[in-house]
């Protein structure tokens, strides 16, 4: 008998163990402070003369959230993205005390990987490669919020 796809997910490409979902659940919910402060923070530096200003123009609230304040708080949103990206990628500690990999190898990511191949398996020479491409890949991602959030000063 065939599996049928799942209703949520379909057939993209494979279906997610629950002890992933569980992980992903758990990553989120660490993060979650840190973000919601963040957040607030750039909303609360949004001057209101510009919200009341939109208002007596006649705009809508979604037309505030669309075109003022989502572009103020953008900068603060690419940073969030990514340092939940980063701490994604490069974050061992989560998998190696929740799940330890398993069960198999269903929660084995990336960052876990390069602990196991040079702690475990003392591969070290693999793990610096692989230490060496995450780094690379870290960087990019550093250099793409960098260019995203650049503030373009003007002279007058």
């Amino acid at each position: 008998t065939m599996a049928r796809p799942s209703p949520l997910l379909g057939e993209f490409p494979f279906p997610p163990s629950p002890a992933m979902i569980y992980l992903i659940l758990a990553a989120a919910w660490r993060a979650l402070p840190f973000i919601t402060l963040l957040l607030l923070a750039s909303l609360q530096t949004i001057p209101s003369e510009v919200i009341e200003s939109g208002r007596i123009d006649g705009a809508s609230s979604w037309k505030i959230a669309r075109h003022i304040t989502i572009p103020l708080i953008l900068p603060t949103l690419v940073v969030a993205l990514f340092s939940l990206i980063l701490g994604g990628m490069n974050g061992v500690g989560m998998v190696f005390s929740l799940t330890g990999g398993g069960p198999g190898t269903t929660t084995h990511v990336l960052s876990y990987h390069l602990y196991t191949l040079g702690w475990t398996r003392l591969r070290f020479g693999q793990a610096a490669a692989l230490a060496l491409m995450i780094a690379v890949v870290n960087w990019l991602l550093i250099g793409g919020t960098m260019r995203i959030t650049r503030v373009d000063e003007r002279t007058s």
